[in-house]
């Protein structure tokens, strides 16, 4: 399990602990383009000292000690699965940029607005890496998973509860677009969303969740090797965009239940890798950082600091262009 963070080191990541896990999130309104609404993507570093102690257990008079893992919220935990480790080829070419510059505005109605070649610059150069063999939740993390940890925490953790950060908006900050429900006792969600991916998530929010139950979030070369496996593949299936194999835009603009789609899994069986949901990174972003000499080799971590952490996986409201295994936000 990675220690709290701090304000100047990212979390630190152990390649070969048997638990990393897909968080789910997407911090935007349902309609928003994830090009048009970076205010809720970034998350500024705070210059303060997060505070001390295990953010799964702040809050929660449980007596659990620093670093504890909760048996209660393992229980409803996310199956895990076994990504072999090995050397690939991460990121992407110029030439593939153009192909799905050209794909979006032609293949599937985008707008020259909405994919441009600018984009995918930060996914270049194509690099050499090698990984670890580590686990990743097969599902996104789903609503009764991320409430009952709040709940555990106890009333108003979501606020500053996660490294004395905010874990997610509720009803009471965003009654617009926010789900978890807050009635200043307990935390809930309306049934029908139950199994459904938790979104209006924090970074800080998504590590503590992980760091409850004793896993973390995964690193972007993690991420990428589960979603495009050995042969280099640009969507989880394959190389060739398929709407009915995932939730964005162009498939209906609909979020949906965490196991949807389980019949086109990655190479190693974890689903929903690209659309329905983004998924938060350990890694702090770097718009050049893959073409630095740290981005190759063994399990990188990425830059070793920043102020904006790193999104993959696209979502629902995204075009394809975005659900790319190599694009980065």
């Amino acid at each position: 399990t990675p220690p709290p963070v701090t304000p100047t080191d990212p979390p630190t990541i152990t390649p070969t602990v048997t638990a990393t896990v897909e968080v789910a999130l997407d911090f935007q309104a349902p309609t928003a383009s994830p090009t048009l609404n970076p205010t809720l993507q970034t998350l500024t570093v705070p210059t303060a000292t997060p505070t001390t102690g295990s953010a799964a257990v702040q809050g929660a008079g449980t007596g659990d000690s620093a670093g504890s893992v909760s048996t209660a919220l393992l229980a409803l935990a996310s199956e895990i699965r076994l990504i072999s480790g090995g050397t690939f080829q991460m990121g992407t070419t110029a030439a593939e940029v153009v192909s799905a510059v050209d794909e979006c505005l032609a293949g599937y109605g985008g707008t020259a607005g909405s994919c441009q070649l600018s984009d995918g610059v930060d996914s270049q150069p194509q690099h050499s890496v090698t990984v670890s063999s580590f686990n990743m939740e097969v599902t996104e993390v789903t609503y009764q998973q991320f409430v009952a940890f709040l709940n555990e925490m106890g009333p108003g953790s979501h606020r500053n509860g996660c490294y004395g950060q905010p874990c997610a908006r509720t009803n009471i900050e965003a009654a617009e677009v926010a789900e978890i429900l807050f009635d200043s006792a307990n935390y809930s969600v309306v049934p029908t969303l139950l199994t459904y991916p938790v979104t209006n998530v924090t970074w800080y929010g998504a590590s503590a969740y992980c760091e409850a139950i004793g896993r973390r979030l995964p690193t972007e070369a993690e991420f990428e090797r589960a979603a495009r496996g050995d042969d280099g593949r640009i969507y989880p299936w394959g190389n060739v965009w398929d709407a009915t194999y995932a939730a964005t835009k162009r498939s209906g603009e609909i979020r949906v239940a965490v196991d949807s789609y389980s019949n086109v899994p990655s190479p190693y069986g974890v689903i929903n890798l690209a659309g329905n949901v983004a998924e938060w990174m350990s890694d702090w972003y770097g718009a050049s950082y893959y073409g630095s000499a740290d981005a190759s080799g063994v399990d990188p971590l990425g830059p070793a600091t920043g102020s904006q952490k790193v999104v993959r996986g696209g979502s629902w409201s995204a075009v394809p262009f975005f659900a790319r295994t190599v694009h980065r936000q």
